[in-house]
Formats: structure tokens, C-alpha cells, sequence
């Protein structure tokens, strides 16, 4: 999971890892709201800063899904 995530990091050009995460989460389609569960000033940050900016594709957004375990059709 983390060389899937590390390399779509690196194509989107974010800095950490999370914010993949965040980007993941924000394009699903029943629209989730993220329970941090941190108060660690810098993550937090990130997670809003994963709202905007660049897009993750529905391709990146599968790759994380299968990786998962998800076994599609």
C-alpha cells in the first residue's frame, strides 16, 4: 500500500503521504466527512489543504482501491 500511495504521491506532487489519503477520502462519491482524531496542528492543516489543489484521477483512485484489497468485478 505505501509504494501505491508514495507513487501517487509523487504524481500529484503533494508532500505527505496523508494528504493522498485525504484526496482519496474527498473524491469518494457519498461524499465523507474526515474524523481526524488529532490535534497535531500540521496534519490538520493538511487535511484542508487536500480539499483544494491538484485533483486525483479516477485511475489513482482505483489503484488505492484494489491495492486495499477490493476486488472489483
Amino acid at each position: 500500500m505505501n509504494n501505491v500511495l508514495e507513487n501517487i504521491r509523487q504524481e500529484l506532487g503533494l508532500e505527505h503521504i496523508d494528504e493522498v489519503v485525504y484526496k482519496w477520502i474527498f473524491k469518494h462519491a457519498s461524499n465523507p466527512a474526515i474524523v481526524l482524531g488529532t490535534g497535531n496542528k500540521e496534519r490538520i492543516e493538511r487535511a484542508i489543504k487536500s480539499v483544494d489543489g491538484v485533483q486525483m484521477t479516477r485511475e489513482q483512485w482505483y489503484k488505492i482501491l484494489i491495492e486495499a484489497g477490493y476486488i472489483l468485478w
